[in-house]
């Protein structure tokens, strides 16, 4: 009787051994951990895997989740003296929302952990790993989601600890984990925007590729670009578009994928790759058949004539004296060359060299400025300066102050900074200078048709051949200065001095009030409606600026008024840059950031108050922004009908959102909703929008 219940003991402790916790489910993914083994031996590392068992069209994410995502993380509470390993990340799959691409798991996924045990274990003792999931879950809308796992394992001297439930899923895994490969020699050449991987073929290679596809596994390659396959000599070329996240990583890690296998047998359809990211050039033969096939287009590029190229450069920095936006400050310069009619040509040559000096100087800064950002993955073009709201409203404000100066509102005297009009209206080399400077900077935006060749080689060659390019568009440009101060006598053709010049400094001012109007154009694209009004009244306070300036400390002014109009000025200037500094780069709508205080405020002043719940993790999220809230027809519905605009951002977890979408029974975004006074309950939008879906619902108001 003895014996028998102490065999009854052993079997009910050996069925408890193997009672594993339930999977947890979480919205719509399943979640556990499960070990192929029933018992770890002391110091003998052994396999466990987060299983996640996903409902039909859901998926998670691999490590580096595409577009938008978040890769599956464990954070391990494990017994004291174990180790965790890296997660082992099986290959994964493209999913595509519109023009965005992603990379993760459907159906089932087994997430491979190594983990170590000490070598001291108890024997006979549970053991228990916890670990603290976190992933996020998509189909048309996206839901983060959190577990607590757990497993517990005792510690025995039996290596024969095999569990049958999950050996097989597990070793099926780890067959069709990425492998290291010897059959395939990998290397790198670099082109501007680009990665080429060179694949060689060695012995036992399968050459028969087939949807050749590379999942990187740092953020370096656009997702959604096309990876284009090209036989070289003897291997071939995998043409990588890189993306606009480019960090300067060293290496090139990922997996290689190749429907018809890489050996010679065809087992091994993903190989782990890793090679070096090295910067040489492609090699001339392989150059030719990529130009032959008609592939990247900047390899073509650079077997245009430079000499061509050069030429066009030349012929579109003279142009751009002509330019709108050109002609009023070499305008003014030309009151320069009256007033040294009388000069030494020396002297008057030498101001022209030093003109050009800064227009050149100033056109190697910005193409030094295009190749720093460039190197840093930028998207950049020509007049990429303008793109910035700030530096327009900077601009804006200088040139309404020239024009006020040109006016006769002030004059700067000799005491004074030499900056803005004074700069440019006073002799000396420093004004040459500085003129050449402010020539460049106001032409940039104004590319004529000759430089778009010159501009496109530019942004694409090395650097060595950009900056001479850049240095031709300057020769063009100062040309007409060179031109007067070599042949000085062609000076004697212009106006002599006289009364005229202030009639004609007070005309220029007009064109610096159109270039003006110019800027707050273009700034008008890029600031909402209220920022442009704080715009115009940091204008008037300017104004009120200078004219203090220049009522009050004049030289016939005490001094101590004069230090008292300086002090007033200075304050009621700044107060202009506060009031009209523009907080927000906008392509469209401005979003105010949301609260449930500001809707129920809004909605109480009588306004529609729309409200988009979105995270960047979202792929959906990303795509209504694309192709939603982009849209003229929206962005002029929003505007006509003064709709009050909130972002909801959930990219990090906040409980105030967290609470605002489980009032309405939601826990997922993207959630966008529409709340007008008119009606009793908001209406909520689809998860996948359209510019149609909006207008209709907006019009409906």
């Amino acid at each position: 009787m003895k014996q028998f219940l102490n065999i009854l003991t052993l079997l009910l402790y050996s069925l408890l051994c193997q009672i594993e916790a339930k999977p947890i489910k979480v919205e719509h993914v399943s979640v556990e951990l499960v070990s192929d083994q029933t018992s770890i031996l002391s110091g003998v590392t052994f396999t466990v895997a987060l299983r996640m068992l996903m409902d039909e069209h859901w998926h998670t994410y691999w490590i580096n989740p595409g577009d938008a995502g978040l890769p599956t993380k464990i954070t391990w509470e494990l017994p004291k003296g174990f180790t965790a390993g890296q997660i082992q990340w099986p290959t994964p799959k493209n999913f595509k929302l519109g023009e965005f691409t992603n990379y993760g798991y459907e159906d089932e996924v087994y997430l491979l952990i190594d983990i170590t045990p000490p070598n001291n274990l108890e024997i006979g003792k549970n053991y228990f790993l916890k670990g603290k999931v976190d992933f996020l879950m998509c189909e048309n809308i996206c839901i983060p989601g959190s577990a607590d796992v757990e497993l517990r394992l005792p510690a025995s001297n039996d290596d024969s600890n095999i569990n049958r439930k999950w050996a097989d899923s597990i070793e099926q895994t780890r067959k069709n984990l990425p492998v290291e490969n010897a059959n395939w020699k990998f290397s790198t050449f670099a082109e501007e925007g680009k990665v080429f991987l060179n694949l060689l073929p060695l012995e036992n290679a399968n050459e028969k590729l087939n949807e050749i596809y590379f999942f990187s596994e740092y953020p370096l390659i656009d997702p959604n670009a096309q990876q284009k396959l090209i036989k070289s000599d003897n291997g071939y070329l995998l043409e990588l578009i890189k993306s606009d996240q480019d960090k300067k990583y060293k290496t090139l890690p990922g997996i290689l994928y190749n429907k018809n296998g890489w050996t010679d047998d065809g087992s091994v359809v993903a190989i782990k790759i890793s090679p070096e990211i090295t910067n040489d050039p492609l090699p001339k033969s392989i150059v030719s058949k990529i130009a032959d096939k008609g592939s990247g287009n900047q390899i073509t590029a650079t077997e245009k004539s430079l000499l061509g190229i050069l030429i066009f450069a030349y012929i579109g920095g003279l142009i751009l004296n002509v330019m709108p936006c050109v002609f009023p400050v070499l305008g003014l310069k030309i009151m320069g060359f009256v007033k040294q009619g009388g000069d030494e040509k020396s002297k008057i040559m030498l101001h022209g060299l030093i003109f050009t000096l800064g227009v050149l100087v100033s056109f190697w800064l910005l193409a030094g400025t295009l190749i720093i950002l460039k190197s840093g993955g930028q998207e950049i073009g020509w007049g990429y300066h303008l793109q910035s709201p700030v530096f327009i409203f900077l601009l804006i404000q200088v040139f309404f102050i020239f024009g006020l100066n040109l006016s006769g509102l002030f004059e700067v005297g000799t005491s004074a900074t030499s900056i803005g009009g004074n700069l440019i209206m006073r002799d000396g080399l420093s004004a040459s200078f500085f003129t050449g400077v402010l020539a460049t900077l106001v032409s940039t935006p104004c590319a004529a048709p000759f430089l778009s060749i010159a501009l496109g080689a530019a942004l694409i060659l090395d650097p060595i051949t950009s900056i001479v390019l850049f240095t031709f568009i300057g020769l063009g440009l100062s040309t007409p200065y060179l031109f007067f101060a070599v042949f000085p006598k062609f000076i004697q053709i212009l106006p002599k001095p006289g009364a005229w010049m202030e009639s004609f400094k007070q005309l220029m001012a007009f064109p610096i009030y159109a270039t003006v109007g110019l800027l707050i154009w273009v700034l008008a694209g890029q600031i909402n409606e209220y920022g442009l009004l704080a715009v115009f009244i940091s204008l008037v306070l300017v104004g009120l600026s200078c004219w203090i300036y220049g009522r009050w400390s004049t030289p016939a002014s005490k001094l101590n008024i004069r230090r008292l109009a300086v002090m007033g000025s200075i304050m009621v200037f700044s107060g202009a840059l506060f009031i009209g500094y523009p907080e927000n780069e906008n392509s469209g709508i401005i979003w105010e950031e949301w609260s449930q205080e500001k809707v129920d405020q809004n909605i109480a002043e009588g306004k529609i108050v729309y409200v988009d719940f979105t995270a960047r993790w979202c792929t959906t999220c990303l795509s209504n922004k694309a192709t939603v809230f982009t849209s003229e027809k929206v962005i002029d519905m929003f505007l006509d009908k003064n709709i009050v605009t909130l972002k909801a951002d959930w990219t990090n977890r906040d409980p105030k959102i967290t609470e605002a979408l489980a009032k309405y029974g939601r826990s997922a975004v993207p959630f966008n909703i529409i709340y007008s006074p008119n009606l009793d309950n908001p209406i909520i939008l689809p998860e996948i929008l359209t510019a149609g879906i909006v207008i209709e619902t907006l019009e409906n108001l």
